[in-house]
């Protein structure tokens, strides 16, 4: 089944290259209290992965570092040694993107995003995606429909998205908020004022004028 937002992201080992070599990682560790991207590509060193898609979280690094994010990873159905130097070509690794081999294809099987295309010699890769996670549970996840685009999955696509959903929980927020419910307070309390104050002002004149009650 593919993950799809509000889920919670299964754990899954995979492979980052260490000082000392291949060092496995769990991506339960990454994600724990934590606001992490991940984004996937079908392949190191694949037209639209290399000039496209990777390029696009590095411009945008230290937009997502404002908005709170604390790690970026990119993650292929790749071993460790080719991640590690396509991180080093495409400026990724310099720029901070953690770059995760899934070698046996084991995290991109269990969120159903896996794919193999045999002509162009693609087995068991992932298919393109992004997604934002907050302490283990996606809140955005945006994949691509057609292949060899970066439309929907590149950095800037998933920070329009964050932007969006900021604004929203803002606005959302300040519906619901003690301040603005002083604010209505106020109203009804300062139309009741009036109101007896009207009433005080006829009692005053009707004294003035000798009026009695009945």
């Amino acid at each position: 089944m593919t993950i799809s937002q509000g889920d919670t992201l299964p754990d899954a080992t995979l492979v980052q290259m260490g000082p000392d070599g291949p060092q496995p990682v769990q991506m339960a560790d990454k994600l724990k209290g934590r606001k992490v991207v991940v984004f996937a590509v079908p392949g190191a060193y694949t037209p639209t992965c290399d000039s496209a898609h990777v390029p696009s979280f590095v411009r945008t690094k230290d937009q997502f570092d404002a908005k709170g994010v604390d790690e970026i990873i990119c993650v292929s159905c790749n071993d460790p040694f080719v991640m590690a130097a396509w991180g080093e070509s495409t400026g990724a690794t310099a720029a901070g993107i953690t770059m995760l081999a899934d070698a046996n294809s084991a995290f991109t099987k269990a969120i159903g995003m896996e794919f193999s295309a045999e002509p162009a010699g693609l087995i068991s890769r992932s298919k393109r995606y992004a997604m934002l996670v907050d302490d283990g549970k996606v809140t955005l996840f945006q994949a691509e429909v057609q292949p060899g685009v970066c439309d929907m999955s590149g950095g800037e696509a998933l920070l329009d998205n964050m932007y969006s959903c900021t604004t929203l929980k803002t606005k959302n927020a300040a519906a619901g908020t003690p301040g603005l419910r002083f604010s209505l307070d106020n109203a009804t309390i300062n139309g009741a004022l009036a109101r007896f104050d009207l009433a005080h002002q006829s009692i005053h004149l009707a004294r003035q004028l000798g009026i009695k009650r009945a």
